[in-house]
């Protein structure tokens, strides 16, 4: 594998976008929490990275990237509705980095990677199905507190299986109660089982790097780096057992057995990084686990 003199880059600055000589701040990075990526591994756009690429430790920069070099015009057509399981981990919607005005990186099924925003989160479908029922009942001026009480009322009462329609304040409105079918709403969608892969995921060392690699570029993660991992069933003959961990994903789900092999020389066919390196890779959570074993050893 060719080797490369890669840059650990860690930036703040601040994005404006320019359209007919007015200047909007569209986000800025923490005082507490810069940038950071690693070069020649095109997880930022080619014309960002060679602006800072040649700079001092310190120094200032300014400079600006047309729409053709950085992510383009907007396009109506590029706002599109991505299934919630895409960002769920551990089988959880990840609501702690996924939430409306968040900048979350994306890949297309090309392999190509981008940044996106996120608009809005739920079921576009649901909420056009319901809007005009609902229009004839919402208080004018008091949309924000009636769709809270709702909410609150799904979770309190109106629960999924077991609604308490006996203190509910509002079971003399409910149809699904008038009908006595309370229990079979909501209608959940059948869910399909899921592949199972026994995979075995090895935590490669070599002085104070470990070893990445990059999936291909079609397919489940596509080009994403990742820990080196396979299907073989059996242990490396001088392998270390550091655990076992599952993820899920929508169709499939990894049982995964990690060892930990302390190697003497860098193997080839691998990508040997440091600690910081490593952290600057943009890694998928499926192999968050292991991941912190690695931080716990000092990798």
């Amino acid at each position: 594998m060719e080797q490369k003199d890669y840059k650990y880059i860690s930036v703040a600055y601040k994005l404006y976008d320019i359209t007919d000589n007015k200047q909007e701040l569209i986000e800025e990075t923490a005082k507490d929490k810069p940038f950071v990526f690693l070069s020649g591994f095109g997880t930022t756009l080619e014309d960002f990275e060679s602006n800072l690429v040649g700079l001092a430790e310190g120094a200032d920069f300014d400079f600006v990237l047309s729409p053709d070099r950085a992510y383009g015009e907007h396009v109506d057509t590029r706002v599109v509705e991505l299934d919630k399981q895409i960002f769920s981990v551990d089988g959880k919607f990840d609501s702690k980095n996924i939430y409306p005005e968040a900048i979350v990186p994306l890949q297309n099924e090309d392999g190509n990677r981008f940044l996106g925003r996120v608009v809005s989160i739920g079921s576009d479908k649901v909420k056009k199905r319901f809007r005009e029922a609902l229009r004839d009942i919402y208080p004018t001026g008091e949309c924000g507190a009636f769709t809270s009480a709702l909410m609150e009322l799904g979770e309190t009462v109106c629960t999924v299986g077991t609604p308490s329609c006996a203190r509910c304040p509002v079971a003399a409105y409910c149809a699904a109660h008038r009908c006595g079918e309370e229990a079979l709403y909501p209608v959940l969608p059948e869910k399909k089982p899921r592949r199972i892969e026994n995979r075995r995921v090895l935590l490669l060392l070599c002085g104070d790097t470990c070893a990445v690699q990059r999936r291909a570029d079609t397919g489940l993660l596509a080009s994403m780096w990742e820990l080196p991992n396979d299907l073989l069933p059996d242990a490396p003959e001088t392998g270390e057992p550091c655990g076992e961990a599952v993820h899920i994903f929508s169709h499939v789900e990894w049982h995964m057995r990690g060892y930990i092999v302390r190697c003497r020389e860098k193997l080839p066919g691998y990508v040997w990084v440091t600690r910081a390196e490593r952290e600057a890779l943009a890694m998928p959570t499926a192999f968050r686990y292991y991941r912190k074993k690695l931080e716990e050893m000092g990798y």
